[in-house]
């Protein structure tokens, strides 16, 4: 095996410490007539543009270097990283088996392997794998950011922080870890600290296209559109071949109803990977909201097909079977969804929606009280508890709810809308125009929300007032015209 120790090799293993792959390529081209014979430049240059989703490229560079040294571990390993990447878990599985062969102590290879168990939904099995690498490398940073993954998923929160915080301790400069605790503190609401994690992550590594889709994620929940379109722009300037990317993005797009330009990213998705079953999952939910519900079953079933333990399908393919009346199959995804993720909170959300729709009034809320047992963060959970408890005359325990939706997410526009109806029965009119009020000012483009200012301002006799409220809602869709005197 030839080693290079030239100058410009030693700047360019610098290069990928730093994040700097681009860099780091342009570097070799300096010594591109030694890389066909050299083992350690094409496994070097193989992780490379595995990191610039350059898979297949990278693929190739493996094989070469294995042809040249199959001895080598870290080839296996790397090639076992893209074929994780492209989705070729058995064969990636192989790789990090072989690279343990070779070496039984070599770290990244029980990373991968855990990594792999994780997908696998062995979780405890890969949990093992991630404290076997620790035990063998204690000042592995990668080994406790993998951990702390884990941890987060079994949602063991204060043990993921504990192992966010080593692999930071450990090296200072480690972008994944701050990607990953900005995660963390993301599920936990701790907005700020959240973003900073993130910001950090991005300083250290500028082109760390996972961690602007992640901020991008959380830019949308809080609800700034504009500030998130620009993270999942710029994820896909640095890497367009990125289905992840497209992915989030058509996620983003559906959300705020531009369902065509959602579809475009999703198709762009399944032409880089025809094989993800998020991608068909997401294009499946798209097609729903577009009432297209034979299309739309044809690619949750598609999803279903590529991953039969794909929980979040199931529930996807729940809500699009409740909206065409097929109530029973909606139940029995729902059920699917849970057997197969027990913690999966939006599946208990929409089975209680569905029960609460069926008559079934105690069951939905056992549903509801176990999505807050899970997440008591989840607010889409105190909300529909509230409608729930309104529809049973339980109005002070709806507000409850209401208030406490609130609290979670002070930008809730219908939490504000439904209290505001409470309110009114309780005779609080001032409060609940304030509510109007705030729900309008958060979203000017809420029909009902205008409807029922309508109604409250009539009762209070200023029409001029409740004029300019229906004005609005004929404005915004002319066909509202009969019922508008009817609060919904």
């Amino acid at each position: 095996m030839i080693i290079y120790k030239s100058e410009d090799f030693q700047i360019a293993l610098g290069l990928i410490k730093a994040f700097k792959f681009k860099e780091f390529l342009e570097i070799l081209n300096n010594l591109s007539n030694n890389i066909q014979n050299s083992t350690e430049l094409l496994t070097k240059i193989a992780y490379v543009k595995w990191k610039l989703g350059k898979n297949e490229e990278a693929l190739l560079d493996c094989e070469k270097a294995i042809s040249l040294d199959s001895s080598n571990p870290e080839i296996y390993k790397n090639k076992g990283n893209i074929l994780l990447k492209l989705h070729k878990i058995k064969e990636a599985l192989a790789c990090f088996e072989k690279a343990i062969d070779i070496e039984k102590t070599y770290v990244h290879a029980f990373l991968g392997k855990g990594i792999i168990l994780t997908e696998l939904g062995k979780k405890e099995e890969a949990l093992a794998y991630y404290e076997k690498a620790i035990e063998i490398d204690p000042n592995d940073a990668y080994a406790y950011n993998s951990k702390g993954n884990l941890l987060k998923d079994l949602k063991q929160i204060e043990e993921a922080l504990l192992c966010y915080d080593k692999a930071i301790q450990i090296d200072s400069n480690f972008a994944y870890a701050y990607n990953g605790k900005g995660n963390l503190l993301k599920d936990l609401k701790q907005i700020e600290e959240a973003f900073a994690c993130y910001d950090k992550a991005i300083i250290i590594y500028p082109t760390y296209v996972n961690c602007y889709v992640n901020k991008g994620n959380l830019l949308f929940a809080q609800r700034k559109n504009e500030e998130a379109l620009s993270c999942y722009e710029k994820a896909l300037e640095i890497d367009s071949s990125n289905f992840n990317c497209y992915i989030n993005k058509g996620y983003f797009l559906r959300n705020l109803g531009k369902y065509q330009e959602a579809l475009t990213c999703l198709n762009k998705a399944i032409l880089i990977n025809p094989n993800i079953a998020q991608a068909y999952d997401e294009k499946g939910n798209i097609l729903n909201c577009l009432k297209k519900y034979d299309e739309a079953l044809k690619y949750l079933n598609k999803a279903i097909e590529i991953n039969s333990n794909f929980s979040l399908a199931f529930n996807d393919k729940g809500v699009l079977l409740k909206n065409i009346g097929k109530n029973e199959e909606a139940l029995e995804c729902y059920n699917k969804a849970i057997n197969l993720s027990p913690d999966l909170v939006q599946a208990y959300i929409n089975k209680g929606v569905l029960l609460k729709d069926l008559g079934k009034n105690e069951e939905a809320l056992e549903c509801y009280n176990k999505a807050i047992e899970i997440d008591s963060n989840k607010v889409e959970a105190y909300f529909n508890q509230g409608i729930l408890l309104k529809d049973l005359g339980k109005y002070e325990k709806a507000l409850e709810f209401y208030n406490k939706a609130i609290n979670i997410d002070s930008n809730y526009i219908q939490a504000y809308n439904n209290k505001g109806i409470i309110l009114e029965y309780f005779g609080r009119n001032g409060d609940a125009l304030v509510c109007y009020n705030k729900a309008i000012e958060i979203d000017p483009t809420k029909e009902n929300v205008y409807k029922n200012k309508g109604n409250l301002l009539i009762k209070l006799a200023k029409y001029n007032e409740a004029l300019d409220c229906y004005n609005k809602v004929i404005q915004m869709n002319k066909k509202i015209l009969i019922g508008i005197l009817t609060k919904d």
